[in-house]
């Protein structure tokens, strides 16, 4: 028999997972904070009191590409120190949404000590309540680049002895890791096999030279599907030559021998409609595919004028970063309310239709779905209510969120 619920609350509409909208629904929160009931229609007098009714109510929003937007390197410090000072960005996230992360950490040959801090201060707080955000774990964007793109140059650890320390370092908690075809390639593949036998989910991705060859063989390093890093981002698309691109658009492969028993990889696409054309994206979405999600990439808040990154300087203007004195993007300031929004008005799309890809799909691919991502019974109670495009609620672990009086919670 059920507990008496902490709380209650009700919805117009609630979207529970893919294909599970209730018009109108209630759930109800045991003292732990976990879903213990999901129904529809108004919610039964045994219950008790409704702590709020809204339009609608859905999974918190999930950002498993996150560089620390409004962490310890904001005005004028560096990207690179960004984790530093978790609470900070967990505190910001949760104010726009954003109920649980990954923080994407990178690894500059020339920064060990600080790589190593960083490690420390985010394993220090993961899976943590009462933060704003829940820090999940991390995502190693690297050290296993060809293609850094925005990112500083990274050439240490690869040699396996420095690579394994790395991963010590990083710990139990480590969820995907970004290796680039071509380099992974040189080695054998070996960074990547270490990576799948230490649970963590290798991501194709910063390579523009990676050879088919090459990412078929990466792929088959792993009896479980692959993960692309911020599709068509600092990867290629051809007609014969085929690059990552072409690996992430497909749905499933051609009958021919070289794809044989391969699974297509699931893919992240930034949605701040600067780092992807929006005819991109509609292309993507038309696909109705189950293994897309949107990111952020977020290394900084609209707020911040100037940022370093490792000596470098960054360019914020109008919600775009890039390195000062070039074209090439560096990072994002958006959040997962900005991407929702856009999915919405941009894309038209419904919030049902918007939810999996913000919530339940980066859940699956960190492999922290058996406890966040869907407001199933027994998941973590974390939602957002909306009223339209504002944001009105974002409760984790059944608690309200905190949220200041400049938080940007309606739209423009």
């Amino acid at each position: 028999m059920d507990r008496d619920p902490a709380a209650v609350y009700a919805a117009d509409v609630l979207v529970v997972r893919r294909g599970l909208v209730l018009r109108p629904g209630f759930l109800a929160v045991d003292p732990a904070g976990r879903v213990s009931r999901v129904g529809h229609g108004e919610p039964p007098a045994s219950l008790g009191r409704v702590a709020a009714h809204y339009a609608l109510l859905m999974p918190g929003f999930i950002d498993i590409h996150n560089h620390g937007g409004g962490g310890a390197g904001s005005n004028g410090g560096d990207v690179l120190n960004q984790w530093l000072e978790p609470c900070r960005v967990l505190k910001h996230m949760g104010e726009v949404g954003t109920t649980s992360c990954l923080a994407t950490v990178i690894m500059p040959s020339d920064s060990d000590a600080v790589n190593m801090s960083v490690f420390h201060a985010v394993n220090e707080v993961v899976d943590k309540t009462g933060y704003g955000a829940v820090l999940r774990g991390i995502h190693m964007e690297g050290p296993v680049i060809t293609t850094p793109g925005g990112l500083p140059p990274s050439s240490r650890y690869l040699a396996k002895e420095e690579f394994t320390r790395l991963l010590d370092a990083v710990g139990q908690h480590a969820k995907v890791a970004t290796v680039s075809p071509t380099a992974a390639a040189k080695y054998g593949f070996w960074h990547v096999r270490e990576l799948v036998a230490r649970g963590i989910r290798p991501a194709i991705g910063h390579d523009t030279t990676a050879k088919a060859e090459d990412i078929v063989s990466m792929m088959k390093c792993s009896d479980k599907p692959l993960h692309v890093t911020h599709l068509f981002n600092v990867s290629t698309f051809h007609h014969r030559n085929v690059g990552i691109c072409n690996f992430g658009m497909v749905k499933r492969f051609p009958n021919l021998p070289q794809y044989v028993k391969l699974t297509p990889p699931s893919i992240e696409v930034i949605g701040d409609l600067l780092h992807v054309n929006p005819l991109a994206i509609q292309t993507l979405l038309d696909q109705q595919r189950e293994d897309l999600c949107f990111i952020t990439d977020s290394i900084a808040l609209h707020s911040d004028k100037t940022l370093n990154f490792c000596g470098r300087k960054l360019k914020i203007a109008n919600g775009r970063v890039t390195l000062a004195g070039t074209d090439t993007i560096a990072g994002s300031c958006a959040d997962m309310l900005d991407i929702y929004r856009n999915l919405i008005t941009v894309f038209r799309l419904t919030p049902e239709q918007a939810s999996p890809m913000l919530s339940e799909v980066p859940a699956h691919i960190a492999g922290i779905g058996n406890d966040v991502g869907t407001l199933d019974k027994g998941r973590s109670c974390d939602f957002v209510a909306m009223d339209g495009l504002d944001l009105l609620a974002v409760v984790v672990a059944g608690k309200p969120v905190s949220r200041g009086s400049g938080t940007a919670s309606k739209a423009n």
